[in-house]
């Protein structure tokens, strides 16, 4: 089936904070100078929730569960790359860690790291990376602006 670029594509992304207070960053094999968190393309036909599990899973072998929405960001064609002609709808959770067997699968990641708040803030992340980082506040509580009752449905199956 052919992609129809007319429609957005939804992206998840995986905020997952360690017992030290590290949160999880990869270094993707195609964009191999930023980092980024694990996450990916929600398929057709699936939740969001189990997107967000599978994704998460193939590049780093963890069994997460998304415990609360962060934030939604989106980019549209042509406001940020001339060369970009796909509207994304960014969703970004903060997940706990169901399973603590990690193995980052080769194929998917080039690597992976815990990262510190220090580090945090000197890490080289796409804006819209930038932005979550900056609403997890490390200044305090963030919480964003969604429907109210949406937050459950999205992450329950």
């Amino acid at each position: 089936m052919k992609k129809d670029e007319t429609l957005p594509e939804i992206v998840v992304g995986a905020y997952i904070k360690n017992d030290s207070d590290e949160f999880l960053f990869v270094k993707s094999k195609y964009e191999k100078k930023i980092w980024t968190v694990p996450g990916g393309h929600v398929e057709r036909g699936e939740r969001i929730a189990d997107a967000l599990r599978r994704t998460v899973f193939e590049e780093t072998g963890l069994v997460v569960n998304p415990i609360r929405l962060l934030g939604i960001q989106e980019k549209i064609p042509g406001r940020s790359s001339k060369k970009d002609n796909i509207h994304f709808i960014f969703m970004d959770f903060l997940c706990e860690i169901k399973s603590k067997k990690r193995k980052p699968r080769i194929s998917e990641v080039k690597s992976s790291e815990w990262i510190g708040k220090p580090k945090l803030k000197k890490l080289k992340v796409d804006r819209y990376t930038r932005y979550t980082i900056k609403m997890l506040g490390m200044k305090g509580t963030y919480e964003p602006y969604i429907p109210l009752g949406l937050e459950k449905k999205l992450l329950t199956k």
